[in-house]
């Protein structure tokens, strides 16, 4: 990813759909578990490949997402 402001951590959350022009249709996310309550949604719940852009703007790291054991990815 290119563009980005530098220095600058961005929050990347997975969908259970795919996302597009209409940020509904991407569905929910992929959650341990399911929950529509707002205090649910973060990286203790979900998954999570957030980043932080490098100083020309760019994202090229490789994002990691560690969970523990028996920790299932449902969708939400």
């Amino acid at each position: 990813m290119t563009g980005m402001k530098p220095g600058h951590a961005y929050g990347v959350h997975v969908h259970c759909e795919p996302c597009g022009a209409d940020p509904e249709a991407a569905g929910g996310h992929y959650q341990h578990r399911p929950s529509g309550d707002p205090h649910h949604v973060g990286p203790h719940n979900e998954v999570w490949l957030s980043f932080t852009a490098d100083r020309q703007g760019a994202g090229a790291r490789v994002a990691r997402f560690t969970v523990p054991f028996g920790w299932v990815a449902a969708s939400g």
